[in-house]
């Protein structure tokens, strides 16, 4: 049998036999550890009905005139650019990170799995009630992603430093996939929001850095938010948990990802069936990993064994000869 056959043997044994690869679902490599992590944008509370319901009203107006002014400078689709909206310093965390100085040379790279996050602005149309097409606002189409970014620009257009609406503007770059928006959203939601909500703007940071393959930044910097979560009592902090335990599992550091899948299902009170499923299975590639490791230092051990065994002999045979 060849070296590739007995592993390939060694690996289906393992797959068959070991109680935490028969608890996961899947193989490790068959989870997608770049899967969307984002906080809900109504946690804790935080309401956004407003946002949206307000975004095709005009408060200023004062007459039919100044409706139709208002409505014909707003008929275009805006797009919540927070890096022209607002000037925030870069916080000295930020200025050790290189995906963020880099994150202007980014690709594009959409995660469409979050669009629901942002249809009406973290609601659902029933919390709404109904406007006719005559109504004087008609409602803009909830669950559009680009009037939704209407929404959420006319927001800002009006109040430019609300953090709530800045994370709703990194969840839109996100979905369209213009990381460097995303990231400058995710900055300015971080510098004026309260410390108990900071946290929900570095999970978006880490969450667009790992995607473009900075995974390391992006676990210093979604641990540095698990931390804030924590000191000021705030809420998801099993979701800072889970992102890293499938960061940890990318770089196939299995002894932080187990720990950090541990914590989310903890949080959870171990009602976490994602993060208990991807804890088995890195349970069972990090034994599997450590038996590989065992039987290459094997194979190595009795190749350098055949080695001398065949300097000695040469010897030998020199020996005879003479």
């Amino acid at each position: 049998m060849t070296e590739a056959e007995e592993e390939v043997d060694l690996e289906s044994k393992h797959y068959e036999t070991d109680e935490h690869c028969k608890k996961a679902s899947y193989k490790l490599p068959d989870y997608n550890l770049n899967i969307s992590s984002v906080f809900p944008a109504t946690i804790d509370g935080i309401n956004t009905k407003p946002f949206f319901t307000s975004c095709t009203e005009c408060p200023e107006c004062r007459s039919r005139a100044d409706h139709d002014s208002f409505n014909a400078e707003t008929s275009r689709s805006l797009m919540p650019y927070c890096s022209i909206i607002v000037d925030v310093p870069l916080a000295p965390f930020f200025k050790t990170m290189e995906g963020i100085q880099k994150s202007d040379t980014f690709t594009e790279k959409r995660e469409p799995s979050l669009a629901p996050t942002i249809h009406w602005l973290g609601n659902e149309l029933e919390d709404f009630d109904k406007r006719s097409d005559e109504h004087e606002a008609p409602y803009k189409v909830g669950n559009d992603v680009e009037d939704m970014g209407h929404c959420i620009t006319i927001g800002l257009s009006r109040n430019a430093k609300n953090w709530v609406l800045f994370n709703l503007a990194a969840a839109y770059w996100r979905i369209q996939g213009n990381a460097f928006e995303a990231i400058e959203c995710s900055r300015r939601a971080f510098h004026f929001a309260p410390d108990k909500y900071k946290h929900m703007s570095l999970l978006n940071i880490g969450a667009v850095l790992h995607k473009h393959g900075y995974t390391r930044n992006a676990t210093v910097i979604i641990e540095r938010g698990a931390q804030l979560n924590v000191k000021h009592n705030g809420s998801g902090v099993a979701l800072h948990h889970f992102t890293l335990g499938n960061l940890y599992a990318h770089m196939e550091d299995y002894s932080e990802s187990i720990k950090n899948y541990k914590k989310a299902v903890e949080a959870q009170d171990n009602d976490f069936a994602e993060a208990s499923e991807r804890l088995y299975a890195v349970l069972c590639q990090a034994k599997l990993h450590h038996k590989l490791e065992q039987q290459h230092e094997s194979l190595k051990r009795t190749l350098e064994e055949l080695r001398k065994f065949k300097e000695k002999q040469d010897q030998y045979k020199e020996h005879i000869v003479k």
